[in-house]
């Protein structure tokens, strides 16, 4: 199923979820660990890709922490409320946009691991990122073609959901 009201969180920021949250974070915490069984569309999903769980994973694979970015993962997979972008099409989006036309695209600062990440904000329904990074945020809100309709904000706060 393709969730329509999904949302791509930045590593960066999915990383602070394990600590206690503050209120920046607590509303897209809930959000992400409720359930609306009788009106599945309200339901908040992540947009994920493999690459991305491996990052989520590897910053928090100790904390068991309700809040944690793993333990919201595996609720969200176990309810099949995500949003799937595949490694080919994440490779094939870096071949074509970023290596084929990069000169033309500012990525100066973006990290290379992050290059792989922007069609999982450009390919969601929503367009919505939270990305702490200026240099990747600014990237994406700036990307040509793809840039019109995203809304990137640096805090989870910022972000209307």
């Amino acid at each position: 199923m393709q969730w329509a009201n999904d949302i791509f969180v930045d590593v960066q920021i999915a990383n602070r979820f394990a600590t206690p949250p503050n209120e920046h974070y607590e509303n897209l915490i809930k959000n992400l660990l409720t359930t609306d069984k009788n009106n599945p569309a309200n339901n908040l999903v992540l947009v994920l890709s493999e690459t991305l769980i491996n990052k989520y994973f590897a910053g928090n694979r100790l904390s068991q922490r309700i809040t944690s970015i793993g333990v919201i993962i595996n609720n969200l997979i176990a309810n099949k409320r995500y949003n799937s972008v595949g490694k080919e099409i994440c490779k094939s989006f870096k071949k074509k946009h970023i290596d084929n036309v990069g000169k033309r695209v500012n990525l100066h600062g973006v990290n290379i691991e992050d290059k792989f990440l922007f069609p999982l904000v450009f390919y969601s329904n929503k367009k919505r990122a939270i990305i702490e990074d200026n240099s990747f945020r600014n990237a994406v809100m700036k990307f040509p073609t793809f840039s019109k309709g995203v809304t990137a904000v640096s805090c989870p706060s910022e972000c209307k959901l």
